[in-house]
């Protein structure tokens, strides 16, 4: 993978105008984990927030994703009837 792109791994629909795309960004022999929020612009077009996203070094990407698993568990334990997406 080259610095110059970005590789889509997910795109969640947030609403009608709104999507979360997750990606795995190069930069500087490095990667990261992004997910940025991207709104649907008057031309019809999905374009990225330039305030409303996230970065993380994929050294913290596992620490993320435990934290994020141990939220939906906890949320499946407070609201059993209510199971958190997996």
């Amino acid at each position: 993978m080259d610095d110059n792109h970005n590789r889509l791994m997910a795109t969640l629909r947030k609403s009608a105008n709104d999507e979360i795309r997750v990606e795995l960004c190069p930069f500087k022999g490095r990667y990261f984990l992004g997910m940025r929020i991207w709104s649907k612009g008057d031309d019809g077009k999905f374009h990225p927030s330039p305030t409303k996203g996230l970065t993380v070094s994929i050294s913290h990407a596992q620490a993320l994703k435990d934290a994020i698993d141990a939220t939906l568990a906890a949320a499946n334990e407070e609201q059993p009837e209510k199971r958190a997406a997996k």
